[in-house]
């Protein structure tokens, strides 16, 4: 059992901890965002990463992406972005703390208007934007988070950011992670080959 629970915790720490990587970016949706101020679409994103699917916020809201464009990105994780800021498209480094906060607040009952606003929110802490200033519910989630108390947010068990290379040549997104139907697909997978081994001895 020890040696088990060694092993999901290997695999789980790795997950979260993967390395910076460059990959090809897509954007191929926008049904999981609302529209704001009847005209921006805030919330998650449908992208590809080399094909592969995934849902990310944009948080560069002066750099506009349209449907089926391509990129390039870096994949940085809060390891990455700790050691050089300067990975990232935004400084300080505390508007992806503040942000990651942001993020953590949504769980699995989060409405796609709680995304949205929340995006909002994570706009203006990147950008400085007031385009949404007159919405209450953003300016409480921005003052909440840029109040002090989140500057040091650990947001690795967060989010990962995908930040274009070269930068500004696309939108940056914030992609949530861990997505708890990939980890527990991962884990189960794990937990499968383990007991299947155990019996086979």
């Amino acid at each position: 059992m020890n040696v088990l629970r060694v092993v999901l915790l290997a695999a789980l720490a790795s997950l979260l901890t993967m390395p910076a990587y460059a990959a090809e970016m897509k954007l191929t949706g926008i049904s999981g965002t609302e529209i704001l101020n009847s005209k921006y679409a805030a919330g998650l994103y449908t992208l590809t990463a080399d094909g592969n699917t995934l849902l990310a916020m944009c948080d560069d809201f002066n750099v506009e992406v349209n449907l089926k464009d391509t990129w390039i990105a870096n994949r940085y994780t809060y390891a990455d972005l700790t050691g050089n800021p300067s990975l990232a498209t935004f400084t300080p480094l505390t508007k992806y703390r503040q942000a990651g906060w942001l993020l953590s607040q949504l769980d699995g009952s989060s409405t796609a208007h709680d995304r949205a606003i929340t995006n909002a929110a994570i706009w203006k802490i990147m950008s400085g934007i007031a385009k949404f200033d007159g919405n209450t519910e953003v300016t409480d989630l921005y003052d909440s988070a840029t109040d002090g108390t989140h500057d040091a947010f650990n947001f690795s068990h967060v989010m990962v950011v995908w930040t274009p290379d070269p930068k500004k040549s696309s939108q940056e997104f914030l992609q949530p992670v861990p997505e708890p139907a990939t980890i527990l697909l991962f884990l189960s997978g794990i937990s499968m080959l383990l007991l299947v081994r155990r019996r086979s001895r």
